[in-house]
């Protein structure tokens, strides 16, 4: 058996264990009692000629070498035997290169826990040089997978077909892996339809409707809604015919599922019927706007307000379950106005956190950038603590492009002289911990806090966060950095030993992302 880097090893089955203890006791009782008192059975004889040793001549010889041999067979192991039924690797040209053994190495360091967050950033190494991932790693990527759907969405771009073979092999990863076959699809189980409909969903996506249409009906909805989930892969034009009839299906559950998937289709019938009612909600009326809380009962069929993340009136979730559907840039040409004072408007009215909460949501959801940046200011200007602090503001945050938040860090800084406070926009904005800092701004930060503890004269729990921002700087600080980030701490400050611990930390993981770093260079060199 060989690993990626071609490095042999044995394994050893319960049978072929009992054959090397019988060899071996039967050896080590010759080489006691003496060839002439001890024959060994034709079964070891024949075990010693297949390894090339001689028993026709010198017994006692042939004794002592087989005993050296497999002394170190016990140690090492036993290869197994030749078996039937024994699936058979497919060869895959994957086109990449092989990892190589320090690679390797830094994936096995990183997997057993200790720098587990800087694997994305390994990842996208293996991206950028086109490189293979270690085969002897697939099992503990797919294990994470199983638990952090955010790990396997980073990793499924890396997958060649190799990887997605390995995936069907272990049935505990069959939510993970997709079938290439569309054969029997009526006698196959719904975990096996969904695999298949992964696969056409990867390659083939307008073909699904084919696919689902002669046994769709036949379904129970809990396997309709477990095939619907794969939809989200491939998601398109070419599917809203398909899903415009499964609209009509008698359990809510299913069209409540169809309902969500239609919406994050452009220009469907569904989207234009709520583009329609978002514009029924809010008037605008001589550059103010009044709002018109709908009926409950009358949203979109598949629409339902049971999961809204917005608390208020009945009227008032109804509302807040369309606005976060609708596009956010159709407000613009909506009111004829830019986001700056759409946003003004909707912070003038009395239902102000309706209609900016619902707008936010609508900008994740259609990862409308230019929208997030904007309410994100908008709060910001405002100082908007409440809202800036939140679940829907920290979401905003992280969204943000890695340009944007570099460029509102410089801005506070250019704004702000001091220590960052732990509640202050930009405080919460760092502490997310995650966009790469550019260098700028790693000065900035981490030069502000030098400077601190350099002349400080006492210890301060104000600026306690400050742990969490250092370990924040040694996962997105440029690890190149490394040498000059060393330099200027002054261990004589007397709160130096209350953040050595914590400086070291950063200055370690910094100093392993820079060796990491540098294996793949010198690898592709």
């Amino acid at each position: 058996m060989y690993n990626s880097r071609g490095e042999s090893y044995f394994l050893i089955s319960t049978k072929s264990a009992v054959i090397l203890i019988m060899i071996w006791d039967e050896l080590s009782k010759a080489a006691l009692m003496g060839t002439d008192r001890y024959q060994l059975s034709e079964e070891v004889l024949a075990a010693l000629d297949k390894l090339g040793i001689n028993t026709k001549e010198q017994a006692a010889q042939a004794v002592m070498e087989g005993a050296a041999i497999y002394y170190n067979i016990q140690r090492a192991g036993f290869p197994l035997e030749q078996m039937e039924n024994i699936v058979e690797v497919p060869k895959f040209n994957t086109g990449k290169r092989l990892a190589n053994g320090v690679i390797a190495r830094y994936f096995q360091l990183i997997l057993s826990g200790r720098y587990l967050k800087v694997l994305p950033e390994v990842l996208e190494l293996c991206r950028e040089h086109n490189i293979q991932l270690p085969a002897e790693q697939l099992p503990k990527f797919f294990d994470l997978s199983l638990s952090r759907p955010s790990f396997w969405q980073s990793l499924q771009p890396l997958l060649e077909e190799r990887e997605r073979w390995l995936l069907r092999q272990n049935p505990e990863w069959s939510s993970l892996a997709d079938l290439p076959s569309d054969e029997g699809t009526s006698v196959a189980s719904v975990e096996e339809q969904a695999a298949m409909l992964r696969y056409l969903r990867r390659v083939a996506p307008e073909k699904t409707s084919a696919f689902l249409e002669p046994y769709w009906q036949e379904l129970a909805y809990q396997e309709k809604r477990l095939l619907l989930q794969q939809f989200v892969t491939g998601l398109g034009k070419h599917d809203e015919p398909f899903l415009q009839n499964c609209r009509e299906d008698n359990r809510k559950e299913v069209r409540s599922a169809v309902a969500e998937l239609l919406i994050d289709i452009p220009d469907t019938a569904l989207q234009t019927e709520l583009l329609e009612q978002g514009a029924a909600i809010i008037e605008s009326v001589q550059g103010s706007l009044k709002i018109h809380l709908p009926n409950p009962k009358h949203l979109p069929k598949g629409i339902s307000t049971q999961k809204s993340k917005f608390k208020g009136s009945k009227q008032a979730v109804a509302a807040y379950t369309i606005l976060a559907r609708i596009p956010p840039r159709n407000w613009e040409s909506h009111f004829n106005r830019p986001i700056v004072d759409c946003l003004r408007m909707m912070g003038r009215s009395q239902e102000k956190r309706l209609l900016i909460h619902g707008v936010a949501q609508a900008a994740l959801r259609f990862q409308d950038l230019r929208w997030v940046e904007a309410i994100l200011r908008y709060w910001w200007r405002l100082d908007d603590a409440p809202n800036w602090s939140s679940a829907l503001g920290k979401n905003l945050m992280t969204a943000l492009p890695k340009p944007v938040f570099n460029e509102i860090v410089v801005q506070h800084f250019h704004q702000e002289t001091g220590l960052v406070e732990e509640d202050s926009f930009i405080g919460q904005l760092i502490g997310i911990g995650k966009h790469r800092w550019e260098n700028r701004v790693t000065a900035l930060i981490i030069n502000g806090f030098q400077q601190w503890t350099n002349t400080s004269q006492s210890y301060y729990w104000n600026v306690w966060h400050y742990k969490r921002i250092l370990k924040v700087a040694a996962y997105r600080a440029d690890p190149q950095l490394l040498d000059s980030l060393q330099q200027g701490w002054n261990p004589r400050s007397p709160v130096w030993p209350r953040w050595e611990g914590d400086v070291e930390k950063m200055l370690k993981t910094l100093a392993f992302r820079k060796d990491v770093h540098k294996a793949f260079r010198a690898y592709v060199e």
